[in-house]
C-alpha cells in the first residue's frame, strides 16, 4: 500500500527535501510540531512547549508537513509525493492483483485514474481487480469502476458492495 497524497505521520524538510517518517502511534508528537502553543492549548492540548523538529541533515531547518488536499487542484508536485507516485506506478506494474477498499474511484482524482489507466494498458496482462465497498453509494462506486475499467468488474465476482465480509476478503488475499 502507497499513501500516494500524503501521510499524517510525515513530515518534511523544505530546505533538502527530505522526507521523515514518524511512529503512527504519535500523532500528538507530529501535530504539535504543526502548532503554536496557542494553537495547541485552543485544541485541549496541555503542553509547556510544541516540539519543533529540526531536520536531521540540514540542524537548522524545522520540519514541516504537506498533504494533497480533497480538490480538484491537488499540489502533488513536491518531492515526497513525487516519490510516493513513483512508487505507486512500480507497485501497480507489478502486482497481479489491484485491490481497492473503500474507494469509490471520484472523477476528482484524475491523476490518480490517469496513473491506474496509463499502468493498466501498458501491461502485457491485465491485473485482476478486487472491489470492496459499502454504504449508500455502491450503486454508483459500480458505475464508476464499470466505465473505467469495463467488463472486468463483476458483481458478485469481484465487486463487493456490502464491505469487508468473509467472500471478499479471501478474494482479495487469494
Amino acid at each position: 500500500m502507497v499513501k500516494i497524497h500524503g501521510s499524517v505521520n510525515w513530515l518534511y524538510c523544505d530546505n533538502c527535501r527530505r522526507l521523515f517518517w514518524f511512529s503512527p502511534e504519535a500523532p500528538n508528537d507530529v501535530c504539535l510540531q504543526l502548532l503554536s502553543r496557542v494553537e495547541a492549548e485552543g485544541l485541549g492540548f496541555h503542553v509547556k512547549e510544541c516540539g519543533k523538529w529540526l531536520c536531521g541533515i540540514c540542524r537548522t531547518v524545522r520540519l514541516t508537513t504537506r498533504l494533497a488536499t480533497f480538490s480538484y487542484l491537488k499540489a502533488l508536485d513536491f518531492p515526497m509525493f513525487e516519490r510516493s507516485w513513483q512508487t505507486a506506478e512500480r507497485l501497480l506494474r507489478d502486482a497481479e492483483k489491484w485491490v481497492f477498499i473503500g474507494y469509490s474511484l471520484p472523477a476528482a482524482d484524475y491523476e490518480f485514474k490517469f496513473l491506474l489507466k496509463r499502468v493498466q494498458l501498458a501491461r502485457e496482462r491485465p491485473p485482476e481487480f478486487v472491489v470492496i465497498t459499502g454504504g449508500t453509494h455502491t450503486r454508483d462506486t459500480y458505475t464508476n469502476y464499470q466505465r473505467f475499467f469495463g467488463r472486468a468488474i463483476k458483481r458478485r465476482v469481484n465487486f463487493f458492495s456490502r464491505g469487508l465480509s468473509d467472500r471478499s476478503i479471501m478474494s482479495a488475499v487469494r
